[in-house]
């Protein structure tokens, strides 16, 4: 079994093992496995002729499992063959715990007994759609294969198949809830759609820088314009204050939210200016792509972390001393997430 190490040495190699086979008794093989939104077949071809299999659908059966029956196929002809898959090559030639491995055994158990016989089994890597008219027919006849329908039970079904249908299924059952769910409509406003690039926003976070973006993507974050919304904090602060909203910013140019800190309130000028850059590098960038987008979205979280480190601690006027406007703490204080100070 081998695998040429580029594309080009493949189909030089190609070439003298044509040559070398020649004669009505032998053959050259050709093995392909295809998918469809019908089904997953595999195929081989030889002058001897032709053999396909339809394996089943896509949630019992791989592409990858369909290219080892190819191969299985091919060897019951017993000629030098030839895939373009070199996973299903290496599987072969040093069999471990990957799917399909029914298919494998079955392959080995042939090998062997091809071997026991005189017959030399050869496996060889030939890159597929490069004008090899063999590969191009076993490409064919594998896509014809996959869009047989089939109502039969598989015999087999793959592990690898039920994952896939599983996580089909949890995603469908993710977007219903996304979509329908009676809450999240402000973050369905920045993610109208799930996907995994959710979760890649935080992957480069660590674990309050994460739970900062969350709450400032959701909305749900300890800012006037979202605790407003609370009746219990917004009659402490109209009891306090009768004559101010209780969402109002200090900067009284409107609400203090996610949007306006971010974007447009004139007392955060100097923390947008250290976190988020001058305004010539952020020009153009909305709100929602400071949340959505991973390099910005790591420079909002932090605006809410060094936010609250800016804040009076309660009972207290001290500030964190791990930033530039702060002074030393008293004993008791929890460690800020922004510069991890300390207590």
């Amino acid at each position: 079994m081998h695998i040429a190490s580029t594309k080009k040495q493949a189909i030089e190699e190609h070439h003298p093992v044509i040559r070398a086979t020649t004669g009505p008794n032998l053959a050259i093989g050709y093995t392909d496995g295809s998918s469809t939104a019908t089904g997953v077949g595999a195929s081989a071809t030889t002058s001897r002729g032709d053999a396909t299999m339809v394996l089943g659908t896509l949630e019992t059966h791989t592409v990858y499992a369909a290219e080892l029956e190819g191969i299985h196929l091919a060897l019951q002809l017993r000629p030098p063959i030839f895939t373009d898959n070199q996973a299903a090559i290496r599987a072969c030639a040093h069999p471990q715990r990957s799917s399909g491995q029914h298919t494998v055994r079955e392959i080995s158990c042939l090998v062997e007994a091809l071997r026991n016989t005189g017959c030399h089994v050869r496996i060889r890597w030939i890159p597929g759609h490069v004008g090899v008219a063999g590969n191009e027919r076993a490409d064919r006849l594998a896509n014809d294969a996959a869009n047989v329908p089939t109502t039969a039970c598989p015999s087999m079904v793959l592990l690898s198949g039920c994952r896939m249908k599983i996580r089909r299924i949890a995603l469908e059952h993710w977007t219903q809830q996304w979509v329908h769910g009676e809450h999240g409509a402000y973050a369905r406003l920045l993610l109208p759609v799930p996907t995994k690039d959710i979760f890649k926003l935080h992957e480069t976070l660590q674990r309050a820088a994460s739970s900062a973006l969350i709450q400032m993507q959701t909305g749900k974050i300890g800012l006037p314009g979202y605790l407003n919304t609370i009746p219990r904090w917004c009659e402490e602060q109209r009891e306090a204050n009768p004559l101010r909203d209780p969402a109002r910013c200090s900067c009284d140019i409107g609400n203090q939210d996610t949007q306006h800190v971010l974007l447009t309130c004139p007392c955060f000028t100097d923390l947008r200016l250290r976190v988020l850059g001058p305004p010539y590098a952020r020009a153009g960038l909305t709100w929602k792509d400071w949340l959505t987008k991973p390099a910005s979205a790591v420079k909002a979280g932090l605006i809410h972390f060094k936010d609250e480190a800016a804040r009076p601690i309660p009972g207290t006027t001290e500030r964190c001393s791990g930033l530039p406007h702060g002074k030393p703490v008293k004993s008791g204080h929890c460690v800020c997430p922004a510069c991890v100070c300390g207590p």
